[in-house]
């Protein structure tokens, strides 16, 4: 009996330490919300004879008694990824309006079942990007416009330029004027997930076209997205929001 309230102590006194570092480490780095399940972007450095880093998407696991991450299958365009071992990476975690920006470095891998876990040890402190469902992301973007003539059988393509992006729209400079209301669409490439055809209506659009420029401004409003265009939206501004944060901050410090 006193060796079986010996054991019990001592697994309580186990899970209370456990508890105690893995609320120290939600602390440490600030991220309120952080449960299992939360969808989080790790981008890794580019490598020779690779322009960009890669974005990989994953889900918050658990702290382990380190106080360390530990994430369960790192993807990336949805294909399992590994990265070497003692990589920095900056991680992104987003907690309703906020997105939280940190440096971890990947400690190891194991698996579980049919699941692979990454451990990874947080460096460094925190910022915060903002993010909002109406949030509308600077770019330069080109792009066409195809829209329908009156009474015409065909489209006709316009060469633009996206100056912002958000989930719910765009906003275009094109060398024609737009109808409020009607119906257009729009071929653009996001990056890594490369060329992407979009079904938008006019939402508003100036009433003439610039002198300096021969252009108008006009707002459009996505139509019809199904789950995977949305999808790949939010990853295309949340990656882009994080590498024009990245540039800024490293810029400041030139």
């Amino acid at each position: 009996m006193a060796v079986g309230k010996f054991l019990k102590n001592a697994f309580a006194m186990h899970a209370h330490t456990l508890e105690s570092k893995q609320t120290e480490a939600a602390e440490r780095l600030i991220l309120p919300g952080m449960i299992a399940g939360k969808r989080m972007t790790i981008a890794v450095p580019p490598k020779r004879g690779v322009r960009e880093e890669l974005l990989l998407h994953t889900s918050f696991r658990e702290f382990d008694p380190n106080g360390r991450l530990v994430v369960s299958d790192p993807t990336y365009l949805g294909e399992p990824f590994t990265a070497p071992l003692g990589e920095v990476m900056a991680v992104t975690y987003t907690d309703v309006k906020e997105t939280y920006v940190f440096s971890c470095r990947l400690i190891r891998y194991f698996n579980s079942g049919r699941y692979q876990f990454a451990v990874l040890e947080p460096v460094g402190g925190v910022s915060k990007i903002e993010r909002r469902d109406n949030f509308r992301l600077p770019v330069s973007l080109p792009c066409s416009i195809k829209r329908r003539e009156e009474n015409g059988p065909e489209e006709i393509s316009y060469a633009a330029d996206m100056v912002d992006i958000s989930v719910g729209g765009a906003k275009i400079q094109l060398p024609v004027l737009l109808e409020q209301g009607e119906e257009v669409r729009c071929c653009v490439t996001l990056g890594e997930f490369g060329q992407k055809d979009y079904a938008l209506t006019v939402r508003w659009t100036e009433p003439v076209l610039h002198a300096n420029t021969g252009k108008a401004k006009a707002g459009l409003q996505f139509v019809r997205l199904s789950k995977g265009e949305d999808y790949v939206l939010q990853k295309f501004i949340f990656g882009e929001q994080l590498r024009q944060h990245k540039a800024a901050r490293g810029a400041a410090l030139r």
